[in-house]
């Protein structure tokens, strides 16, 4: 079985030594929430990584990722990282956490709000 790890800050020595291989990843405020339809939560973004958690991560946090999070990032917010190397294909369990989260939320994470 599979967990997630600890919450680690979303920096670029936690993005350095993050693991090359596929798997999902949480990306949440650090210290702040957000107030979503149907309750208050710091998780901002769910994502995949089919075979590079690392490079996915390097993505996000110099710009090229989710515009929301590069958003963030630019107003310096602190944000925090966790991810979790499942045994199920990544894009089946990042579904199914988005999914579980709008149920909860009444939204999806703001970075992974469609537009």
């Amino acid at each position: 079985m599979s967990y997630w790890t600890s919450w680690l800050p979303f920096t670029r020595g936690t993005v350095n030594r993050s693991p090359e291989h596929g798997g999902v990843y949480e990306l949440a405020f650090d210290g702040y929430r957000c107030d979503y339809p149907l309750g208050w939560s710091s998780t901002v973004y769910y994502g995949k990584a089919d075979n590079d958690l690392a490079s996915r991560l390097r993505k996000h946090f110099y710009g090229y990722g989710s515009i929301v999070v590069d958003d963030l990032l630019a107003d310096r917010h602190r944000l925090k990282v966790r991810w979790w190397n499942t045994w199920e294909l990544p894009r089946i369990v990042e579904y199914s956490l988005i999914e579980r989260f709008e149920w909860k939320f009444g939204s999806r994470p703001i970075a992974n709000l469609r537009r």
